[in-house]
């Protein structure tokens, strides 16, 4: 008993310790809650486990993953079409680029390309484990050369694939848990800068990790080492389940358990917070995927809230603030 006691105390001291070595503090102003839409249903604008989500020029693309089928609506939350039903099994994380929509099936073990108007242009991969096959892909991106890259969930490993679905190369080990460099537990989003660097969700290892184009890796963030210790702490994660870029190449990550998204520079500085746990206006129920418009306007998927928020920068910081120190282009 005594000894339970002690370790429960040591273990209690080095979190604190980890807590006051870790923990940065914010470098820029927050964020504003705008506007929020959504609810649980089946009809237009309501969701049944909204999970993924894309920007065009001026719409919104969700993926309303048990209804099967994506929805569009504009940056007013007005809702304007869906399209994919029949088609989609469970739809993931999407990713938009010169008019095509890409769409991670995870049920179908696909890639689904439709055009904006909702129409099926193709569809890319097949189960299994084998170079461009997909076991449960989670997370899609679309390089600045048009090469795509996929998280393929299951298979624990990164694909990147020419736009044909030939195979190019994978980061990770298939079918291999690992919590070291290169190594993934669940990977669950990828986005790419405009120089090709690659960041991934590494979703149970409570990290983001960042690779060149040439495939080598750069770095890694989230909590001590990054090495799958969560906690609720500025720069930790619990479960990662989304990542995007923005126009200066800041980097947004949606922290599911902690019911918030982390804003960083493209070498893993924290920069700001925004959300917490409830039902309530600028809450959050798991924030499951995250897209940042040109314009700065961030679009949120409240997963269990079965909604999306928006949000924007505090006005001092949109007058005053640019966040120059993310250096690394836009997201795909």
């Amino acid at each position: 008993m005594r000894m339970g006691r002690a370790w429960l105390v040591i273990f209690s001291i080095g979190l604190l310790l980890a807590w006051l070595i870790w923990m940065p503090s914010p470098k820029e102003p927050g964020y504003r809650f705008v506007l929020a839409w959504g609810g649980a249903g089946k009809g237009p604008a309501l969701f049944q486990d909204p999970t993924g989500i894309a920007l065009s020029g001026n719409e919104v693309f969700v993926s309303d993953s048990r209804n099967g089928r994506i929805q569009v609506f504009d940056f007013e939350g007005r809702f304007k079409r869906a399209f994919g039903q029949g088609i989609l099994g469970r739809p993931m994380n999407l990713a938009y680029q010169n008019g095509v929509l890409y769409v991670a099936d995870f049920w179908h073990d696909k890639l689904w390309l439709f055009g904006v108007d909702g129409k099926l242009q193709r569809a890319i991969g097949r189960s299994g484990q084998g170079a461009g096959e997909f076991d449960s892909p989670a997370g899609v991106a679309v390089g600045p050369d048009g090469d795509i890259y996929v998280a393929d969930f299951y298979n624990q490993r990164i694909q990147r694939l020419h736009q044909d679905g030939e195979f190019v190369r994978q980061w990770g080990k298939t079918g291999k848990i690992g919590i070291w460099a290169g190594q993934f537990n669940y990977p669950t989003a990828v986005a790419v800068a405009r120089d090709g660097t690659l960041f991934v969700a590494d979703g149970y290892n409570d990290r983001i990790q960042v690779f060149s184009a040439e495939g080598a890796f750069r770095r890694k963030w989230g909590g001590p080492f990054a090495v799958n210790i969560f906690g609720p702490f500025p720069g930790w994660f619990a479960t990662v389940t989304g990542v995007t870029l923005d126009s200066d190449g800041c980097v947004y990550v949606a922290d599911f358990y902690n019911h918030r998204v982390q804003k960083f520079t493209a070498g893993g500085r924290f920069l700001t917070a925004f959300g917490e746990y409830g039902q309530a206006p600028g809450q959050f129920d798991r924030a499951m995927a995250v897209a940042v418009a040109a314009s700065g306007e961030v679009f949120v998927v409240d997963h269990g809230n079965q909604r999306i928020q928006k949000w924007q920068k505090k006005d001092e910081q949109r007058v005053s603030y640019r966040s120059s120190r993310c250096s690394i282009g836009s997201h795909r």
